[in-house]
């Protein structure tokens, strides 16, 4: 019988795995030698950072990093841009969640008919 993964190390490796697919998903998407019209990796990793609070870290933003790079040098991706593009990926990730993360948890939940105070 092969052994559980701990349940410490799940978390890290959802992340790691959502981002992968995501990522994987958006290149697939976009034509040849262009940059591509769908891209759900930032928005999606965002919320689930706004959600889950304890990945939000500079490891769970290290490990994004890292399987962005890794899914772009799979798909044939020169080393040079997939650093520069992630790390641009990276940069509005970071943004959004800096920026939603500073709202009142009522509106970052969207539980009320309105998210801004009127």
């Amino acid at each position: 019988m092969v052994s559980p993964v701990p349940s410490r190390l799940l978390p890290p490796l959802i992340l790691f795995g959502l981002t992968l697919a995501l990522t994987l998903g958006g290149i697939l998407a976009r034509p040849i030698e262009s940059l591509s019209l769908f891209w759900p990796v930032n928005a999606v990793l965002a919320g689930v950072l706004l959600r889950n609070s304890r990945q939000a870290n500079p490891g769970g933003f290290a490990l994004i990093y890292l399987a962005m790079v890794a899914a772009d040098l799979a798909c044939g991706s020169a080393w040079r841009p997939a650093v520069w593009f992630n790390l641009c990926n990276l940069g509005a990730i970071a943004t959004i969640w800096f920026l939603m993360a500073r709202l009142p948890r009522v509106h970052r939940r969207l539980r009320t008919p309105h998210a801004w105070p009127a």
